[in-house]
C-alpha cells in the first residue's frame, strides 16, 4: 500500500495529521476504525493467506464432451490426413498459415466452454483474466523417430519456455488431443501426474514452469497418427493486465524465434546438425537450472544480491532470503490441513534451495568469524545438534521428511529407528537445528556481526514447532470447519486446529 502511494504521489490521511499536535491519539483511532474493516476482508478472502508462498500444483485437465466439439475435432482430423503427414518426422501447422477449413473448427476447440470452465475452476472470474494467445497455437503430429534433431526434445524433461520469472501470471499451454492414442504419456514428474491423452483428452500447463516428458507406454503401439492441437492462454490477475500482456508478448516472441531453429532442426543438414545438438544443450540446461534451483529463485536471490549491492550492506541480503523456506514450511503444513494441491517436487526444490542460501550465509560467517577459544563449545554443539537433525531425516527419507504424508504424495510410515521411537527425541529435525544453531550462536564473532540472526532462525522453527504441535493433523479425525483467519472458505481441518475453530466458534457466537 505504502509502495503504491508512492507511485502514483498520492496522499494519504495518515500523511494529513502525522506530526502534528496530538497526532499519537489520532493514529490510535484511526487504527481502531481499520482494524474491524482488515479483519472482515481477511475473513471474506477466498484463498488462505498462510499458503501464498505455497508452489501449488496447476496441472489441470479435463475431457471435451459436447457433440459440436467433436465434429470439430473430426475436422481438424480430417484436414491433418489429407495432407498425408510424414511418419519420418514431427509436423506442424502453425494457426496463422492454417486455411480456414481448418481454422474455423480450430478456433471454436480453442474457446469451447469445457476449456473455459477448466480454466476458470482454477482461476475464478473477475479477479483473474484469461486470454487465448493464438499467435503460439499449433496442429501438432508426431512421430516414432527421434534420434538427435529437435524432436528428441520431447523425450527429455524440460520446460517449453525460458519466462518463469513473472510472478502471479502465468503462460498455459493445453494439449488437446484430436486422434485415438493408446502409446504416448506426457508426464509430469512434480506434481506426479501422467496422461495418456486421447480423442477429446486435455491437459494444461504453465509453458514456462511446468517440467514434462514424453514416453512411450510399453507393449502399446498407435495404428494411426497421434494429432494434437497446442493451445495458449495467458492467465493474470484482472488489475494487473500491462504486466500480463507483457509476459505475452515475450514468450511469444520466444516462441516464433524457437520455431524457426525447431524446423530446421527437424532434419539438420550442415551447420543445422550443430545447431540441434545447441537445441539439446540448451534445454538440458534450462531443464537442470528448473529442477535443481529454479530459475524464479534464482532471479529473486540475484535481484536481492544486486539491493544489497547498490545500498552496501550484505545485511540485506541475508535478511531477504534467510528465512523464505519457513514460509514455505508454514504454509505447505498449512496447506495440507486444508486439504489443498500443493506441487510436492516444487515444493521440496523451493525449500531445499532456500535451506541451502540460508546455510550458506551462517557457514560464511561461521568461517570468517571463526575463533579457536570458542571452538569446541561451538562445534560441539554444531555437531550434535545437526548430527540429531540428520539422522531423523534419515529415518524419515527425504519424501516423509518434507512433509510427503501429509500431502498425500507418500503413504504415511509411523518411524520408530531413532531418534524417534518410545525413547525418542519429540521433533527431532527442529530441536537438533535449535542446537546446532545455539553452537553457530557461540561463535562471538557471528553473533555480533549479526545478533539478531541466529535469534530470527530459532524463532521461525519454533513457530513451526508449535503449528505442527497445535495443528497435528494425526491427532484426532479430520473434520471440516472454518478455517479463520486464514481462510474463507470450509476445509478439511484437524481437531487440533485449534486457532480456527475458536474464531469460529468466536464469530457465530457473535451473529
Amino acid at each position: 500500500q505504502e509502495l503504491a502511494h508512492l507511485a502514483t504521489g498520492e496522499a494519504t490521511y495518515q500523511g494529513s495529521y502525522q506530526g502534528k499536535q496530538g497526532w499519537l491519539w489520532t493514529l490510535a483511532v484511526h487504527t481502531w476504525l481499520l482494524v474491524p474493516l482488515l479483519a472482515d476482508a481477511v475473513w471474506h478472502t477466498d484463498d488462505s493467506i498462510l499458503a501464498w508462498p505455497v508452489p501449488f500444483d496447476h496441472v489441470m485437465s479435463t475431457k471435451l464432451t459436447a457433440s459440436q466439439d467433436a465434429s470439430n475435432r473430426e475436422a481438424v482430423r480430417n484436414w491433418v490426413v489429407a495432407q498425408a503427414p510424414s511418419k519420418e518426422h514431427t509436423t506442424h501447422w502453425w494457426h496463422e498459415r492454417l486455411p480456414e477449413v481448418a481454422k474455423r473448427p480450430f478456433d471454436a476447440l480453442a474457446t469451447c466452454e469445457a476449456l473455459v470452465a477448466m480454466f476458470r475452476t482454477r482461476f475464478p472470474a473477475p479477479m483473474y483474466t484469461v486470454e487465448p494467445v493464438f499467435g503460439m497455437n499449433e496442429i501438432y503430429v508426431s512421430s516414432d523417430k527421434h534420434n538427435l534433431n529437435s524432436d528428441t526434445v520431447f523425450y527429455m524433461l524440460h520446460t517449453d519456455g525460458p519466462w518463469g520469472v513473472f510472478p502471479l501470471c502465468g503462460l498455459y499451454r493445453c494439449m488437446m488431443s484430436c486422434s485415438e492414442n493408446t502409446q504416448v504419456a506426457t508426464r509430469f514428474p512434480f506434481c506426479s501426474k501422467q496422461y495418456t491423452l486421447t480423442d477429446g483428452d486435455v491437459v494444461g500447463f504453465d509453458f514456462n514452469r511446468e517440467i514434462h516428458d514424453i514416453k512411450d507406454n510399453p507393449g502399446c503401439v498407435n495404428e494411426n497418427h497421434r494429432i494434437t492441437l497446442k493451445l495458449h492462454y495467458v492467465v493474470y490477475p484482472t488489475c494487473l493486465k500491462p504486466y500480463g500482456l507483457l509476459l505475452k508478448a515475450v514468450t511469444q516472441t520466444y516462441n516464433t524465434l524457437a520455431r524457426l531453429t525447431f524446423l530446421n532442426t527437424i532434419k539438420p543438414r550442415g551447420p543445422w546438425r550443430l545447431m540441434a545438438w545447441v537445441v539439446l544443450a540448451l534445454t538440458k540446461l534450462r531443464f537442470n537450472t528448473e529442477m535443481y534451483a529454479g530459475l524464479t529463485n534464482v532471479s529473486y536471490v540475484a535481484l536481492c544480491a544486486l539491493v544489497a549491492w547498490a545500498v552496501g550492506d550484505y545485511q540485506v541480503l541475508v535478511v531477504l532470503t534467510s528465512f523464505v523456506h519457513y514460509f514455505m514450511y508454514i504454509g505447505t503444513y498449512h496447506a495440507a490441513l486444508l486439504d489443498l494441491r500443493v506441487s510436492f517436487g516444487q515444493f521440496k526444490r523451493d525449500v531445499v534451495f532456500f535451506k541451502g542460501v540460508a546455510y550458506a550465509h551462517l557457514a560464511w560467517l561461521y568461517a570468517t568469524n571463526f575463533d579457536l577459544a570458542h571452538a569446541p563449545l561451538s562445534l560441539a554443539l554444531a555437531v550434535c545438534g545437526y548430527g540429531l537433525a540428520g539422522a531423523a531425516a534419515a529415518a524419515l527419507g527425504l519424501d516423509q521428511t518434507y512433509f510427503g504424508a501429509e500431502l498425500g504424495e507418500v503413504k504415511p510410515r509411523f518411524v520408530t529407528a531413532f531418534p524417534y521411537g518410545k525413547w525418542g527425541v519429540p521433533h527431532p529435525m527442529i530441536v537438533g537445528a535449535l542446537v546446532g544453531l545455539s553452537g553457530l550462536a557461540c561463535m562471538p564473532g557471528l553473533w555480533n556481526a549479526m545478533p539478531w540472526l541466529v535469534p530470527t532462525h530459532m524463532a521461525f522453527y519454533l513457530a513451526h514447532c508449535l503449528q505442527e504441535e497445535v495443528c497435528d493433523m494425526y491427532k484426532g479425525k479430520a473434520k471440516k470447519g472454518m478455517s479463520g483467519m486464514w481462510s474463507g472458505a470450509r476445509r478439511r481441518l484437524s481437531e487440533g486446529y485449534l486457532p480456527s475453530l475458536w474464531v469460529a466458534a468466536a464469530v457465530e457466537a457473535a451473529a
